[in-house]
């Protein structure tokens, strides 16, 4: 099982936060003291990809390229293909 990330910063981190952005102080002290005094520890959430993303992940695989130099015209004809789709 997937262990949930908690967002944390070291104690040397908060005091230069708060040191040069006092108004922050309150949602500094919000945040739990990292192990590390210099640590700082994000999560990142977990998005879905929308519709468009989807889209152009689909028409590049087949466009198959075999080539990364080959890559930016295969996007130019999975955007206006996007685009056409769009307008209809």
């Amino acid at each position: 099982m997937a262990t949930k990330c908690v967002p944390c910063l070291g104690t040397a981190v908060k005091t230069v936060i708060v040191e040069a952005f006092p108004e922050l102080e309150k949602q500094v002290a919000l945040f739990l003291d990292c192990e590390e005094e210099g640590e700082v520890r994000g999560c990142k959430g977990k998005k879905g990809k929308n519709e468009y993303q989807l889209h152009t992940s689909a028409c590049m695989k087949r466009q198959g390229i075999h080539d990364f130099k080959d890559a930016p015209a295969a996007m130019r004809r999975c955007s206006a293909e996007w685009k056409a789709r769009k307008v209809e």
